[in-house]
């Protein structure tokens, strides 16, 4: 997806023939714990894991969480 797009969850629940309110409460849930997932994660990683790829796997559920909250606005 292009970082300037803005993610369609609702349309795509919709097309797929998925409750819109039910995808609402599940994105909502998923926002209400993403730092806490986050958090748990760098704080479990093994010290051997590199520190580039944790970085970009964070970075990425940084950004994925950010849009999510954009779009809810």
């Amino acid at each position: 997806m292009e970082k300037s797009k803005k993610p369609d969850v609702l349309g795509t629940a919709q097309a797929c023939r998925f409750p819109v309110e039910e995808m609402e409460t599940i994105v909502g849930r998923l926002l209400e714990r993403m730092d806490e997932v986050i958090q748990a994660v760098t704080n479990q990683r093994p010290s051997s894991f590199p520190d580039d790829v944790a970085g970009s796997i964070l970075d990425g559920m940084r950004e994925a969480r950010d849009r999510l909250i954009r779009y809810r606005q």
